[in-house]
């Protein structure tokens, strides 16, 4: 973490015009610290979480999966065909994905109903997710993960992944989290007509937000775009290549395509009916050499629901 500077405004004397006296120029606005902006973020990222009790969004979601060199004894494992092995495999879902903050922990939740696979309809009950939580939460953790399962049998590819959250980059940001985190500024770059800081973040606590399957840490890291006046979060990019499991893999390289290379990138933008900056697009690579899994999330017709009754999370 960068230490905090204190910048000295100096005064310049100015001939102003041929007036007889002289001026002063205004001393420039500060450049706000690595720390200021971090700590604006912060405020962001939990008012933010705070908005997000329950947003239910339309979901467009296309992968695409490419696989190179498979042996035909893995093409089961990869979810292709003999022959697919060489080429490349499209599939198009729609699904309403929930996305629900958890007040106990600060952290987020997604769920996916699947709507329609490749044009043809899955199931006919809309709103699903919708009425669990807001009828009968005590039991809707439980019920809209089991839809999710449900529904991730549609994915492309031998990887199965749970990180695949719009919102999951956000909570390297949460004050609480800031401190297992490195954070150094990269650049300054606009988007859409606001000068955004761009933050690089590397995971440096244990454990990590994310473990591989035998329980060896594995450590994230990427950037963030943020406006630094106000701490709002324009895009998020988050990759995992842990070097730590590879230490794994040097002892038991059977366990190779347990770890692939991910990266996932967000981009938000603003939402006129909540007033909020919402996820608009999310890009995803899962890269295991045996195959490669793109896939491309867009998001439209954000909508808030409230309920009074508690939520469980479990």
């Amino acid at each position: 973490m960068m230490r905090n500077v204190c910048t000295l405004a100096i005064v310049v004397p100015l001939l102003l015009f041929q007036a007889p006296s002289l001026g002063a120029v205004l001393p420039a606005p500060q450049t706000p610290t690595l720390d200021a902006v971090l700590v604006r973020a912060g405020e962001y990222v939990t008012a933010f979480h705070e908005s997000f009790r329950l947003i239910v969004a339309d979901e467009s979601y296309v992968q695409i999966q490419r696989g190179y060199g498979v042996a035909s004894g893995d093409l089961a494992a990869l979810g292709a065909t003999a022959g697919e092995s060489t080429g490349h495999k499209v599939r198009k879902i729609k699904s309403e994905f929930a996305l629900i903050a958890n007040p106990g922990s600060s952290t987020w939740h997604g769920f996916r109903d699947v709507l329609e696979v490749d044009g043809k309809p899955v199931q006919d009950q809309k709103d699903r997710l919708r009425h669990l939580f807001v009828e009968a939460p005590a039991t809707a953790y439980a019920e809209a993960r089991r839809i999710d399962d449900e529904g991730s049998r549609y994915n492309l590819g031998g990887i199965k992944r749970t990180i695949n959250i719009p919102t999951f980059t956000l909570m390297c940001l949460l004050p609480k989290n800031q401190a297992g985190f490195e954070f150094k500024k990269k650049a300054e770059k606009k988007v859409g007509g606001v000068t955004a800081w761009v933050i690089s973040f590397v995971e440096k606590q244990r454990p990590t937000f994310i473990m591989s399957p035998a329980g060896a840490p594995m450590p994230t890291r990427g950037e963030v775009w943020i406006d630094p006046a106000t701490g709002r979060v324009l895009r998020t990019q988050v990759v995992v290549d842990s070097l730590d499991a590879f230490e794994e893999l040097r002892r038991r390289p059977e366990r190779y395509n347990s770890f692939p290379r991910i990266q996932i990138d967000v981009t938000f933008g603003q939402d006129a009916r909540l007033n909020l900056w919402v996820p608009l697009e999310m890009q995803e690579v899962y890269d295991r050499q045996a195959e490669v899994v793109t896939c491309t999330a867009t998001y439209s017709n954000f909508r808030r629901f409230e309920t009074d009754a508690k939520l469980i999370v479990k």
